[in-house]
């Protein structure tokens, strides 16, 4: 791993508020630069107390679906960066919503991924190209670990970046035979 490249630890809501006391130290000494939704969803109170006390940024992540849940997190300071994603928000303009929201509380925003091909990379990249700053950048490492890809020509991936596709829509060409090869035949 390149020097300076920033480790994520993805806790995934596994650990209850004594384990994140007991394991962020050791989180923190490893040189973990993040750590994503290390409690629950719902427990705000908790996860403000994990927050404050915790040296590594925690990320929220299942906690924040909803307009709701962003002021409520945000305010609550759960965390002081939010993992954005389309399919948890529902929509680009929901996730714009909730972006905007979590920014006015100081929250900074991460472009995260459910590990969907190019289509679903594509459409993520398209919407946080309208965002003003996405602090801690993106991971639309998806399309890569794909045994074989959904659309005629995959995302550009260049020196630990992936590229904005620039065509018409999201910039990218479903393949249609790719598509009904996996399809669901009843």
């Amino acid at each position: 791993m390149p020097a300076g490249t920033p480790l994520v630890a993805d806790v995934n809501q596994a650990w209850s508020e004594a384990e994140c006391i007991r394991h962020l130290p050791a989180l923190r000494d490893l040189g973990v630069s993040l750590i994503e939704q290390p409690i629950a969803a719902g427990q705000t109170a908790a996860s403000a107390r994990i927050a404050a006390r915790s040296e590594v940024p925690v990320m929220m992540d299942e906690s924040v679906s909803t307009l709701a849940e962003a002021a409520r997190e945000s305010a609550a300071a759960t965390g002081s960066v939010l993992s954005l994603k389309l399919c948890k928000h529902g929509s680009a303009h929901t996730l714009k919503r909730v972006a905007g929201i979590a920014a006015a509380q100081g929250v900074q925003l991460y472009g995260g991924c459910l590990l969907e091909s190019s289509i679903g990379a594509a459409g993520h990249l398209q919407a946080f190209a309208t965002l003003p700053r996405l602090e801690w950048g993106t991971e639309q490492f998806g399309p890569k670990i794909l045994v074989e890809d959904l659309v005629t020509e995959g995302l550009r991936y260049a020196d630990f970046q992936v590229h904005l596709p620039q065509g018409p829509g999201l910039g990218i060409t479903p393949n249609p035979e790719v598509i009904d090869k996996y399809a669901r035949k009843e």
